[in-house]
């Protein structure tokens, strides 16, 4: 309980304090001389740097253009003359977390962006683009929204059928070379691919997005597998997407079937397969985004998810997400 009751005061600090500063640069947005030369100096607060188990209390930091300029005890760092001074007395500061896998799309009013700060979430990764995405994004940027820093991905590339009508089909090379150009013109920061996707339309998806100077994350088409996905280049896999199949066991019951159940059973594995993909994924530079809370919930039985589609914190949620939840089981 007592660790528990430390994570709400942080949680709570984390939000006040970032909630204070992203005040003060939306205030001072149309002041570009203001912003550019802005200084922020946390006084007496507890600091958690995220590199162990620690906190460190007492320490004044100094924030200058949007970077640590200076930190430590108190009493030796010298606030700035002209900065803006926070009281952290009783308050824990932190560095600011990422969420690597998030659907912005779902939102329907940029108020909702708060949840994220007030989890101390300062950047996301979104991984399904819309056009007023790109507008959140802009605002986020020169500080007429108080949200977190967005990077964003196009609309998501997929073969037929789409599984939602607003996600571009792409079917051949010409296509994936001209969808790709448009993304890249519309201002989004990297291409998300699905699985659905045929061998020669991914390649040229990935050829048009290294033309373009994008990069390609997502899924794993299952017509190119883990290993075509490694030899492309694509840079990030979601949600450990192929690694199951290529670790799976010879013998393992599970064998041939295209079963998300084989997510969550105790799938048979190979020892020696999981060295052979870990040694191919160091050597492809890929990122994993394994998403394994999205994982966990999706495993819910029915009355787990009835408790917690009781917890007070889903009010929160996009509209239908819950509904969603209940008409999947």
């Amino acid at each position: 309980m007592k660790r528990e009751a430390m994570l709400r005061k942080l949680c709570l600090s984390i939000f006040l304090i970032v909630i204070v500063v992203g005040y003060i640069f939306a205030q001072a947005a149309s002041d570009n001389q203001f912003a550019a030369n802005a200084v922020f100096a946390f006084v007496n607060v507890n600091v958690v740097p995220m590199d162990g188990e620690r906190v460190v209390p007492n320490q004044t930091v100094v924030v200058r253009n949007g970077r640590i300029a200076a930190m430590g005890s108190a009493k030796r760092v010298s606030v700035p003359k002209g900065a803006v001074r926070i009281d952290g007395r009783g308050q824990y500061l932190m560095p600011g977390l990422v969420d690597m896998h998030v659907h912005l799309e779902y939102f329907d009013r940029n108020a909702q962006l708060l949840i994220f700060l007030a989890a101390g979430v300062t950047t996301v990764r979104n991984m399904d683009g819309r056009p007023n995405i790109l507008l959140w994004r802009k605002r986020a940027s020169d500080g007429s929204l108080l949200a977190p820093t967005i990077y964003t991905a196009g609309a998501i590339l997929e073969g037929k059928p789409p599984m939602r009508d607003d996600n571009k089909v792409v079917e051949t090379p010409e296509q994936a070379e001209t969808i790709v150009a448009e993304q890249k013109k519309a201002g989004y920061d990297f291409i998300k691919v699905y699985h659905t996707l045929d061998r020669e339309t991914y390649l040229a998806i990935v050829a048009a997005a290294k033309k373009n100077g994008l990069t390609v994350a997502g899924h794993v088409p299952r017509s190119v597998g883990l290993q075509g996905v490694l030899l492309a280049g694509q840079k990030s896999v979601e949600h450990l997407e192929g690694y199951i199949d290529e670790i799976e066991a010879d013998d393992s019951p599970f064998k041939n079937q295209r079963s998300w159940l084989k997510r969550y059973f105790a799938v048979k594995v190979d020892d020696g397969k999981i060295r052979s993909i870990a040694d191919a994924s160091e050597r492809a530079r890929v990122w994993n985004v394994p998403t394994l809370v999205e994982k966990r919930l999706s495993a819910l039985t029915a009355d787990e998810l009835q408790i917690r589609l009781k917890q007070p914190e889903l009010k929160y949620l996009p509209p239908g997400t819950a509904e969603f939840w209940r008409e999947s089981y």
